[in-house]
């Protein structure tokens, strides 16, 4: 299989999962923390934080292509999902849609394909 997405480093994803569990913690979503973070997983595919649409698929390229340097980290990761966690409770979020999985997203094949695919702890060694 071709590889699309360039490795991000275990350090950055860990951190940045740790900070979405204690950030839920705190604000006491109990057992609707997976819906927050499968909404956020939307937003964020969808919508710039400024909750205009964002542009995947177009005219003369492809938003899934990437960029040059590496733009994220685990603090902006934390900002950005605490802005939408207090956006969420207040009302003003775009709504997930019901039907809405990230592995029959049509926008981003290659990310659907990897969500899609059954994986089993060993796969980690």
């Amino acid at each position: 299989m071709m590889v699309a997405y360039d490795e991000i480093d275990v350090g950055i994803l860990a951190a940045a999962s740790e900070n979405m569990v204690l950030i839920l913690n705190e604000a006491d979503t109990g057992e609707a923390s997976v819906d927050v973070l499968h909404a956020f997983g939307f937003f964020r595919l969808n919508f710039e934080m400024d909750k205009t649409h964002r542009k995947i698929l177009g005219l003369f390229g492809s938003g899934t292509k990437g960029e040059k340097f590496q733009n994220h980290d685990a603090d902006k990761s934390r900002k950005r999902f605490k802005a939408y966690l207090f956006a969420l409770r207040n009302g003003a979020m775009p709504r997930l849609p019901n039907d809405w999985k990230l592995e029959n997203d049509a926008t981003v094949p290659t990310l659907a394909f990897l969500v899609s695919r059954k994986t089993s702890i060993l796969d980690s060694i």
